[in-house]
């Protein structure tokens, strides 16, 4: 075997070895945003806040999740170059897919008057739980626990009608923020 053959086995069995690999690389300030869009999303819907600043927030919640979206997006194209296993490509689809439903869906449903905002909330919820607990048993374990805290925020919400609001904003910064402050640092340290 000459060093030209040897070169195209080891790139056959990288690229083997890419496509299986079980573990996730995520892109820290993607989960970050991400968590920050749900929570502006949330906060508008505490009980007590003006319509005027729920107004803002949701506005600031569709913006973060473009720059989410971009980010992660960003995240994508720069990886493909390095390691990007299938678990990241599932994710980034299950990630960008969620939002661009939610996002065309909320202007379909508010201009239609079918779905209030706090059930709106519920679904976006519901929506990211369910792809972290699927991408993290996958082989990710703090987005398995950000699934878990999600549904938590979910099943207290719904349990105690007036904290729901509240209940997904913190499920939010934690399940969706948290594994985005724990790559960041397992990144950085």
């Amino acid at each position: 075997m000459d060093a030209r053959e040897a070169q195209e086995h080891l790139t056959l069995v990288e690229g083997i070895l890419r496509r299986n690999e079980r573990r996730l690389h995520p892109a820290p300030f993607a989960y970050i945003s991400w968590a920050l869009s749900g929570a502006c999303f949330y906060g508008g819907y505490v009980p007590g806040v003006p319509p005027s600043t729920a107004s803002l927030l949701f506005r600031i919640g569709i913006a973060l999740s473009f720059v989410a979206l971009g980010v992660s997006i960003w995240a994508y194209r720069v990886a493909v170059s390095d390691r990007y296993s299938m678990l990241d490509r599932q994710a980034f689809a299950a990630f960008a897919g969620i939002t661009l439903f939610m996002i065309v869906m909320k202007q379909v449903w508010s201009s239609n008057g079918l779905v209030s905002g706090p059930a709106f909330a519920l679904l976006w919820t519901f929506g990211f739980a369910v792809s972290l607990l699927l991408i993290g048993s996958a082989g990710q374990r703090a987005l398995f626990l950000g699934g878990l805290a999600l549904f938590a925020g979910l099943v207290v919400g719904s349990v105690v009608p007036s904290a729901l609001s509240l209940s997904l904003l913190v499920a939010s910064l934690l399940g969706i923020g948290g594994p985005g402050v724990y790559a960041l640092l397992r990144r950085n340290g």
